[in-house]
């Protein structure tokens, strides 16, 4: 599978999961990595994740500036349900 596959299928796998679930997923799935301290994954790959998980915040204080609630409206021009 390559960089690519995976990204598109991580996508209609996360685009087909209902808001809530995800959101519980994602909060759990970074609780139990941090407090494993990140195990299994090299320094590099955290570079990664640490842009990601910025990048998520920054979405998110910038949807606050607009009004946005993304635990009940879809406030984008890419929908999810």
């Amino acid at each position: 599978m390559t960089k690519q596959d995976i990204l598109v299928e991580f996508e209609a796998w996360a685009k087909s999961m209902p808001r809530a679930e995800l959101g519980g997923l994602i909060k759990e799935y970074i609780a139990e990595s941090n407090h494993s301290s990140w195990e299994g994954y090299p320094r590099r790959d955290l570079t990664g994740v640490r842009a990601f998980l910025k990048d998520v915040m920054e979405y998110h204080k910038n949807g606050e500036i607009c009004g946005a609630n993304f635990a009940t409206r879809i406030t984008t021009t890419n929908p999810v349900p």
